[in-house]
C-alpha cells in the first residue's frame, strides 16, 4: 500500500448497476470540498468505482470513462446456463483502466465483496489481484455467469453484504459514510433498457446466433441429416421475431432480488449503525438503462451536496 495521509472517513459503496455510476458523483462532490477517503469498501459497481478511485484516479476522469465507454461492447453473451454474461470483457474494461494492480498497489486501501455459492459465505477480498475480486463481485445471478475462483463458485457481494460497512471497517476506517444506490423494480423489460435497449437486443441477437451455430457444429456432432432439419436459419427467423424480446429474467430476477436486496439492506444499515447514509434518488431509470448513466451520476453528486455540511463535519471529529 502506498504511503499517504488520508483522512479518517471511509466509505462503503453498494451496488446498483446503473445506478451505482451515482458514486462518481458523490467522490466528485467530495473531492470538490476537499474530504479524504481513509478506506474504500465496494460491492458490484461500488467495487469498480471504488477500486477506479483507490487507485488514484480522479472522479472528473472516473466520470469521463463512465460517459465515454460503449457498454453494448462489454457484452459477451453466451448460451445461457449459468448466465448471459461471460464477464471477461467487463474484466478486460477494468485492467485497461487500472492495470493489472494488486491491492498493496492501491493508493487506498480498499476490500472488495462477493459471496461463495458452496459455502453461502461473504467472501472479502483485501489482497491479490483487483480485477480478479471486481469480476466475482458483479457477477449478477442471472445476469453474469458465477466467477470460478480458488475452489468457490462467486456472485454479487450484494448478497450477503450489500452495504459493506463492515468490509470497510475491518480495513481499518474509524469513521462510515455508507451509500446504498438502488432502483424500484419494474414489470416491463422495456423499463430497464431505455432508448439503449434495442441496441442491448441487436447485440443479444447476433452474439446467441454465433453462439448457437458453433454448438450445433462442435459441441454436440449433430448428424448431417438433422441439420437439414434443425437449420439455424430457422433459429435466426425466430431470434429476429419482433414480438421476441430478450429473456424475462434480466427483468424477474433482479425484480426478486432487489425486494430482499432492499429489506436486508436496511436490516444492514440497523445492525451496523454507520455515522452517514447517503441514498441518491432516482426517477424513470431502469437497472441496465446506460443511456442514462449522466443521470446517475447527477443524482449522486446531488445527494453529496445536500449531505455536505454533514459529511464535513463527520471528517473533522
Amino acid at each position: 500500500m502506498k504511503s499517504k495521509k488520508r483522512g479518517k472517513v471511509g466509505l462503503a459503496l453498494s451496488g446498483g448497476t446503473v445506478a451505482g455510476f451515482s458514486h462518481i458523483g458523490i467522490l466528485e462532490a467530495f473531492d470538490k470540498h476537499d474530504i479524504k477517503i481513509s478506506h474504500i469498501a465496494g460491492t458490484s459497481m461500488g467495487a469498480i468505482i471504488g477500486a477506479f478511485y483507490a487507485a488514484g484516479i480522479k472522479p472528473k476522469e472516473i466520470k469521463k470513462i463512465a460517459l465515454e465507454t460503449n457498454y453494448i461492447d462489454l457484452l459477451d453473451f453466451t448460451l445461457p446456463r449459468e448466465g448471459l454474461l461471460i464477464g471477461k470483457k467487463f474484466g478486460d474494461f477494468v485492467k485497461g483502466v487500472i492495470g493489472n494492480k494488486n491491492f498493496s498497489d492501491l493508493n487506498i486501501p480498499l476490500a472488495i465483496t462477493a459471496t461463495d455459492l458452496k459455502s453461502n459465505k461473504n467472501i472479502i477480498f483485501d489482497k491479490g489481484n483487483v480485477v480478479e475480486a471486481i469480476r466475482a463481485s458483479i457477477s449478477l445471478p442471472g445476469i453474469f455467469v458465477p466467477h470460478k475462483y480458488k475452489n468457490m463458485e462467486l456472485v454479487d457481494g450484494g448478497f450477503t453484504e450489500p452495504i459493506p460497512i463492515n468490509a470497510v471497517r475491518k480495513l481499518g476506517a474509524k469513521k462510515v459514510i455508507a451509500v446504498y444506490t438502488s432502483i424500484k423494480p419494474s414489470i416491463r423489460i422495456k423499463d430497464h433498457y431505455g432508448v439503449s435497449g434495442e441496441e442491448f437486443r441487436e447485440s443479444f441477437i447476433e452474439q446467441e446466433l454465433k453462439n448457437f451455430k458453433k454448438y450445433l457444429n462442435k459441441k454436440i456432432k449433430i448428424p448431417k441429416i438433422l441439420l437439414k432439419i434443425i437449420k439455424p436459419y430457422r433459429v435466426e427467423n425466430l431470434l429476429m421475431n419482433h414480438k421476441l424480446g430478450l429473456p424475462k429474467i434480466t427483468t424477474i430476477g433482479y425484480d426478486a432480488f432487489f425486494i430482499t436486496h432492499r429489506q436486508f439492506s436496511k436490516m444492514v444499515i440497523e445492525k451496523e449503525k454507520p455515522d452517514l447514509v447517503l441514498m441518491p434518488k432516482f426517477r424513470n431509470m431502469g437497472f441496465l438503462d446506460f443511456s442514462k448513466v449522466g443521470y446517475a451520476i447527477h443524482r449522486g453528486e446531488v445527494e453529496a451536496k445536500e449531505n455536505i455540511r454533514k459529511v464535513i463535519n463527520l471528517a473533522k471529529k
